[in-house]
Order: C-alpha cells, then sequence, then structure tokens
C-alpha cells in the first residue's frame, strides 16, 4: 500500500464536533501507517489532544499562500484535507499555481454554502459530508454530485460503567449551545411539558454547553429553570461520562446535519428523542434508537420521554440496540476505510 502524506487543517481554536472528528481522523490514518501532518492556530484546543509524533504547523487567518506552498511542497503532501470553510480557499487559489496535491473539504453543516460557486472549481477535488442531507443541501446550489461522498461521524466506544449518582431519578441530558438552531428554548418548553407529566422531584435535568441560565426567563418561567442543572462547558471525557450516567439525550435542534452526541448518546446506551431535522432520521430509527419528533414540537419531545420514563422494557431495548450500532456501524475502522477508499479514487 502506498504511504501517503496527509494534511489536516483548521482554523478552529474551540471544540466542536467538526474538531472531535478531525482527531479520529488523525488518530485513524495514523494507525494505517501513513504520515500525518496538521495545519492549525497555536491556541487550537484539539493540540492538547494531538499525539506529539504529529507534525504541526501553526497557521492564522493571515497565514500566506506562500506559506501554505512550502508546507504541501516541502513536506510531499499527497492529500490536504480542510475542516474549515475559509481555510479552503486558500488551498483552491495555491492549486492555480501548484497543483500537485488533492483537494477535500469536510462539511458537517446544512447551511446554505458562502461562495458556493467555487465549490464547483475543479481544483477542489471532493467534499466529505458527514450525512446525505448535508450532500443534497450542495446539490441544490448545483455543486457536482459526483464530488460530494458522504462519510459517516465516527464515535469511541466508552466503556465505562453506569455512574448514576441516585438511581431513582431519571437523567435528561441537552448538549449544545444558545444558538437559535440548536433549539435549546425547546428544550425547556418540553421540560415545562414533562413537569406536567412527571413530578419534577423524579427527574434530573441537566443543559451542557450553557452557563448562564437567567437569559432563558422569556422562555419558560423561573421555578423550571432553578430546577435544571447548567454545566457550562466541560471536557470531553466529562461529557461522556455525563451521558453514561443518563436516561435519554435530548437533541431540540432546528437545523442539523449529524450531530456527533446523537452517535455518543449510542456509545454509550441510552435513547435519544430528537427533533426529525437534517440528517438524524438517516441513523435513528424511531422505537430502536429513540424518537424522531416533528421540529418545534415541544409536546412530542415531553411525551416520548415520558414514554421512556415509564416503560423501562422499552427503554433496556433501545439501550441494546444504540450500543450494538456504535459498535457496528459507526467505528473509526469503518469510518477510515470509507475516508481511504475516497482518498485513493483520486490518487
Amino acid at each position: 500500500m502506498q504511504r501517503l502524506n496527509i494534511l489536516y487543517v483548521t482554523y478552529a481554536t474551540g471544540k466542536s464536533g467538526g474538531v472531535r472528528q478531525l482527531l479520529y481522523n488523525v488518530q485513524g490514518v495514523r494507525e494505517l501507517g501513513h504520515n500525518v501532518f496538521i495545519a492549525c492556530p497555536k491556541d487550537a484546543n484539539l493540540l492538547l489532544e494531538l499525539s506529539e509524533n504529529v507534525k504541526r504547523f501553526n497557521i492564522d487567518k493571515k497565514v500566506s499562500i506562500k506559506e501554505l506552498k512550502n508546507i504541501v511542497k516541502n513536506n510531499k503532501i499527497d492529500i490536504v484535507h480542510c475542516f474549515h470553510g475559509k481555510i479552503y480557499k486558500k488551498f483552491l487559489a495555491l492549486k492555480f499555481i501548484y497543483p500537485k496535491f488533492k483537494l477535500f473539504l469536510n462539511r458537517g453543516v446544512i447551511f446554505k454554502p458562502g461562495s458556493f460557486p467555487l465549490l464547483w472549481l475543479p481544483q477542489l477535488d471532493g467534499i466529505i459530508c458527514n450525512s446525505f442531507y448535508a450532500k443534497r443541501i450542495l446539490t441544490r446550489y448545483l455543486v457536482p454530485s459526483r464530488k460530494i461522498h458522504v462519510v459517516y461521524n465516527a464515535v469511541s466506544i466508552f466503556n465505562g460503567k453506569n455512574k448514576k449518582i441516585d438511581g431513582k431519578k431519571f437523567k435528561i441530558v441537552y448538549i449544545g449551545n444558545k444558538r437559535k438552531w440548536k433549539g435549546i428554548d425547546i428544550f425547556f418548553k418540553s421540560i415545562k411539558c414533562l413537569f406536567d407529566l412527571i413530578e419534577p422531584e423524579l427527574l434530573d435535568v441537566n443543559v451542557v454547553g450553557v452557563q448562564d441560565n437567567s437569559i432563558f426567563r422569556k422562555f419558560v418561567e423561573e421555578d423550571v429553570l432553578v430546577k435544571i442543572r447548567f454545566w457550562g462547558g466541560i471536557e470531553h471525557s466529562d461529557v461522556l461520562d455525563l451521558l453514561s450516567s443518563s436516561d435519554v439525550l435530548v437533541i431540540s435542534s432546528r437545523q442539523e446535519s449529524l450531530p456527533n452526541v446523537l452517535l455518543e448518546a449510542y456509545s454509550v446506551g441510552i435513547p435519544v428523542v430528537a427533533t426529525n431535522v437534517g440528517g438524524i432520521a438517516e441513523v435513528l430509527i424511531p422505537e430502536k434508537n429513540g424518537f424522531l419528533c416533528p421540529s418545534e414540537d415541544y409536546e412530542c419531545i415531553a411525551g416520548m420521554i415520558f414514554k421512556l420514563f415509564k416503560d423501562r422494557k422499552l427503554w433496556t431495548n433501545i439501550s441494546n440496540n444504540n450500543l450494538l450500532a456504535a459498535q457496528s456501524e459507526f467505528t473509526l475502522d469503518k469510518k477510515i476505510e470509507q475516508l481511504f477508499s475516497i482518498y485513493k479514487s483520486y490518487i
């Protein structure tokens, strides 16, 4: 097998699903014996988890085409895989003067692509989407279907034991942020409805990724908010710990491609109640992996949580299904196999 030199690139400094998948790619590619390089800001959070054996280059948004050319040329890079919608444009420009590499763009969102005519250019060899829904969005803007490939996200299998603090309480978790498209207001409204169905003392409701609850008083009353624990931003390992001790994950988004946290819930064996948006329905089969509700329908979300609360046998069946799905359908080995099949088809 030909050993490839692969450069992963991002401008991201924080924690996100895309960053997590980039790290998984680096791990999987190295395990196959290929040479991996990474270009990112010097304060990127991902550097804290990156192996010391991965050669890195510090870049920022002011990086020049000349600097990028030196990285690619001096290290004989075969493939550049960009995980940010802005940096790939500089590599597009570079390919006009130095075309000796293949260029890929990772896309895990379903928003209208900015400067989408650039995606038509032959200098951009391929686009890696994490759902078929994301692919359909691009084809609406006339991006050639032949250059768009779907590779589902991977998830690391979490082998921690259930860490319930109080087994008498049914634990609900939301993991996201307060951007409108994440639908945290829908989540709060669903919890308000749920409190009419179940005594609040029997529930343990948690929000991860959001710290301040005062700004949410316009959605629900203070007496609801005070019964919700706000964790703010926590480390990925702590997210998995919290998931593993929960009974259900709620995804109340208005827009999604395929959220990492859905697959992470599978990996710890908990059901998911989600809005039927984007690519979620591609991997979540109702009553097998959890439940789907129409977008904005917080009463449906509350009803499905109540159903899981009342039917422990159903909960157990879904838990087992999700563990099996994580261990068979969304493994790193499977993702890297698909990714390399795409890479090699261009070389």
